[in-house]
């Protein structure tokens, strides 16, 4: 496909894929990063690259993220991204002020706050990680992952009932949870 249009930044993101498939990283990152240099909007390869450049945890990682963020100021994975690039350079300050512009984001899907909270709970807010889990079980009580993180938070500041009812809650929605059944 990339010999047939070389120019096209959907192929390259495609061949891309291909290369994570067979796991090769280094020509999967080669291909992300000429689906980028062709088309800078394309999001979903700015996404997959970005990924990729943090998991190497290569400095070219802000650069791609911050450059996709003001291309697309709405796009909340890749304030994710931002925000783990932030605590992978122990720059905790910067990455829960990006957390919070997630939680806060009217269209942030449970996913996305669940993973910020989980930003919070490693830079050690615990308070904030608290109101976005519970914003997260708002957004979906159907699914264990929210309640579990309310209840470590709550465990962690000695609230000890409010965490057993959060662990109750959990197992409830997934019996087998080897989390919830720990604490």
């Amino acid at each position: 496909l990339v010999t047939l249009e070389p120019n096209s930044a959907i192929s390259w993101d495609n061949l891309g894929r291909v290369y994570l498939a067979v796991s090769d990283e280094v020509k999967a990152t080669q291909s992300f990063k000429k689906a980028v240099l062709i088309d800078p909007y394309y999001k979903q390869a700015r996404l997959a690259l970005a990924h990729m450049l943090i998991a190497e945890g290569s400095e070219e990682a802000l650069t791609i993220i911050a450059d996709g963020i003001k291309l697309h100021p709405e796009c909340q994975e890749l304030k994710l991204q931002l925000i783990k690039v932030h605590m992978q350079q122990k720059n905790f300050d910067l990455a829960v002020r990006e957390a919070a512009a997630v939680v806060d984001h009217a269209e942030s899907s449970y996913d996305q706050i669940t993973e910020a909270a989980t930003c919070f709970y490693d830079a050690r807010r615990l308070d904030l990680a608290v109101t976005a889990y519970a914003k997260a079980i708002e957004r979906d009580s159907t699914r264990p992952q929210g309640f579990h993180g309310f209840g470590v938070c709550h465990q962690m500041m000695g609230s000890i009932q409010v965490a057993k009812e959060a662990y109750e809650r959990a197992l409830m929605l997934n019996p087998d949870s080897p989390a919830a059944l720990r604490n």
